[in-house]
Formats: structure tokens, sequence, C-alpha cells
């Protein structure tokens, strides 16, 4: 059974810092889901917009754990808590 992963983006385009934060977000979730086999997104070029929704499929429960610690490290990391949407369908 896959796992869906959607991800919205609230921010506006006059905080550039906050945009490049969440362009480097989404970059780093498709990087690493490029290296695990377990997952896969479901349009690459959304991860290029820093606005644009973007979902990700986990098709594991063993890739479903690792690919929730990613996103929960990634999302500090970057500091975009705040304005990146997570929903799990």
């Amino acid at each position: 059974m896959p796992y869906i992963f959607d991800i919205t983006v609230s921010a506006s385009l006059k905080d550039g810092d906050l945009i490049s934060r969440i362009l480097d977000f989404k970059e780093d979730l498709h990087r690493e889901c490029i290296r695990a086999k377990y997952v896969t997104v479901s349009d690459a070029a959304a991860v290029d917009s820093a606005l644009h929704p973007l979902s990700f499929c986990v098709r594991s429960k063993a890739g479903l754990a690792q690919f929730t610690k990613l996103i929960q490290k990634s999302l500090a990391l970057h500091r975009v808590e705040q304005a990146v949407q997570i929903t799990r369908r």
C-alpha cells in the first residue's frame, strides 16, 4: 500500500530568503528520494518551483519511517516549518 505525502507552500514571493530556503528544502527531499528506491515524486518539475505543490509516494512501510524522519530533519534544517504544510493521504 503506497503512502502519499502532499506538500504545499504558503509564502510571499517578496520574501526572497524564505523562497530560497523552500527551494533548498524541496531539492534536498528530491535528491534523497532519487537515491532511495522506496519513494517517487509526482512532478519533478515542481521541485524547481518554490510555490508549486508536490507529492511524494512512499511504497513501503519501512520507507515510511525513513521518509518521515527525512521530512522532519529537512524542515528544521531549512527553517521552513511555518511555510510548508505536509499532509498524508
